[in-house]
């Protein structure tokens, strides 16, 4: 509001912070692990205070800024940020790669193959969502929601076999 009346305000989401606080003290280890997949990373008190100090005494004039650590792969920009980061060389990445891809892998398998290779790469992303110690001790015939998958972790689940498969999963 203030800002369209060309008042000064600036507006901080703040990302998560290294110390454990109210908000965050009912964090598992499986919690915090799902936020490291994102790509976030927890700022420490000085980091969140420098980010502060940019914010706040910086020239941006920006209505809104996100204050938060970003953890960043040569390979692809953080899952937050897929949508708004472009990949460099997506082209030349992809072609490098088409060998690689799951279509390309199960091509040459027999209908068995290829039901045991689906199974792996789905019981893998599944105990990566879960938290699973062994990919191979997920019982293929038992419902994921016996497991611990909730709606969250099923929204990961798909998204990260979306980025496996190069499907669109419903």
């Amino acid at each position: 509001h203030r800002h369209t009346q060309n008042l000064p305000a600036t507006s901080l989401a703040w990302g998560l912070w290294a110390h454990t606080s109210t908000l965050t003290a009912g964090l598992t280890s499986v919690d915090q692990a799902r936020i490291r997949r994102t790509g976030l990373r927890p700022l420490t008190a000085d980091q969140a205070l420098a980010l502060f100090d940019a914010a706040a005494f910086g020239d941006a004039g920006l209505p809104l800024v996100v204050p938060t650590g970003l953890t960043t792969t040569a390979e692809a920009p953080p899952p937050l940020l897929r949508g708004v980061v472009r990949q460099a060389r997506r082209a030349a990445r992809g072609a490098a790669s088409a060998g690689s891809s799951p279509t390309a892998r199960l091509t040459g398998l027999t209908p068995e193959e290829r039901s045991a290779a689906l199974l792996d790469l789905v019981r893998t992303e599944v105990a990566t969502v879960l938290s699973h110690p062994d990919p191979h001790t997920i019982p293929p015939d038992r419902p994921l929601i016996e497991l611990g998958l909730d709606s969250l972790t099923a929204v990961e689940l798909r998204n990260r076999l979306t980025t496996t498969t190069h499907l669109r999963l419903p």
